[in-house]
């Protein structure tokens, strides 16, 4: 079986690491992870230059601003650029799920009105499901949006929203029927970011990149901001996080780790060191796992087939090789790999110290590991309820 790429996803790969590695990029990408302290690693600059060259939603119809190609196009970009060191946050959650729900269920004209500008690299959009008090449990959400006319009246938080100041609208799972189970009488809708009945505040954790709270106190939206039906949000919700969780850039961004570990190996004089040798044997064959596990997920979604359990696989794998890969890359280095970016002694200008701060994130984002392995238990081995 051949799992190598056409010519053409070749002369884009080739294309997309030539253009992502140059000194350009990279001299743009070095000043973001200078950036002091709680900045947003956001390049509005980068992420233009992405949709001029087309490659932000290469995968999207044309008549939307895409290029018209498919998942495998897409999913080259998404492991070059990470692979490149680029921050994927808004690009995932912009592209892979915002863009991805609307090609799903949107109606037409919610389409035409936020998948052209995305395209073109003028829109950022975000998520809000989780909250407070539910957790990875999304079905135990509180947010309740009430019916007044035309108009539904949203009110409750969420949590953990990641680049809520940077987005104008945000895609929101709100209960619109308390009386139903607690699986069903859930809506999703597009609501407006900077909509004065929208307070966002920043959660800052031990990673770089910070989350945020979003509290909507009344906010009015009107009802053709519905995305798909009205109570049917629960079905979607796991029809889009099984596409949004391939695990693609969790590998990739492992693979770079794995790299500049090698860079700083190489530079301490380690490599000849046979038990520092195995363990970084062995983190490359599992980098390679978590590589064939994500292609596959993404070569059955460019066929039209989504696989909810290959998802969970590769997700949790990969998610656990990040958090695995920086703990050993933290033992190879010792003490002085707990230097951060901002100190000249710090390996590779502090990369992989940051690297280990944000792995733990990969166990949690888009469904915990604990919910994944769920999954794989009841959906593939019949286990559970």
């Amino acid at each position: 079986m051949d799992f190598g790429f056409t010519a053409e996803q070749v002369a884009l790969r080739d294309e997309l690491r030539a253009f992502l590695n140059g000194a350009t990029i990279q001299g743009m990408l070095a000043e973001l992870r200078a950036l002091p302290p709680r900045a947003t690693q956001h390049s509005p600059e980068l992420h233009g230059m992405f949709a001029t060259h087309g490659w932000l939603a290469i995968h999207w119809p044309t008549e939307y601003g895409g290029g018209g190609k498919s998942e495998i196009e897409a999913g080259i970009f998404i492991e070059e650029a990470a692979r490149a060191g680029v921050p994927l946050l808004v690009y995932g959650l912009t592209i892979s799920i915002f863009g991805a729900f609307l090609l799903l269920a949107g109606s037409a004209a919610q389409r035409r009105m936020f998948l052209p500008p995305i395209a073109r690299g003028e829109l950022i959009c975000n998520i809000l499901y989780t909250e407070p008090d539910a957790g990875s449990d999304l079905a135990a959400l509180r947010t309740h949006a009430v019916a007044d006319g035309d108009d539904f009246v949203i009110t409750g938080a969420k949590i953990f929203n990641s680049v809520g100041q940077l987005a104008s609208y945000g895609l929101l799972a709100a209960r619109t029927d308390p009386t139903a189970s607690r699986y069903q009488g859930i809506t999703l809708f597009l609501v407006p970011m900077r909509d004065p009945r929208v307070q966002i505040n920043s959660m800052w954790t031990m990673a770089d990149e910070h989350f945020n709270e979003v509290v909507l106190d009344g906010l009015r939206v009107p009802r053709e901001n519905i995305v798909g039906e009205l109570n049917g949000g629960w079905a979607l919700l796991n029809q889009a996080l099984a596409v949004e969780r391939n695990g693609l850039a969790i590998a990739a961004e492992a693979a770079r780790w794995l790299d500049l570990l090698l860079v700083q190996i190489r530079s301490s004089g380690q490599g000849s060191d046979a038990i520092v040798r195995q363990r970084v044997a062995t983190l490359a064959a599992e980098v390679a796992t978590a590589r064939l596990l994500a292609w596959r997920v993404v070569a059955l979604q460019s066929r039209g087939h989504v696989d909810d359990v290959r998802a969970a696989m590769s997700k949790w794998y990969a998610g656990e090789l990040c958090k695995r890969l920086t703990h050993v890359a933290g033992e190879i280095m010792g003490l002085v790999g707990t230097l951060d970016r901002f100190d000249a002694e710090a390996p590779v200008v502090g990369q992989l110290e940051a690297a280990h701060r944000w792995a733990p994130a990969w166990g949690i984002a888009a469904g915990t590991s604990e919910i994944m392995l769920y999954l794989i238990a009841q959906r593939a081995l019949g286990v559970g309820r």
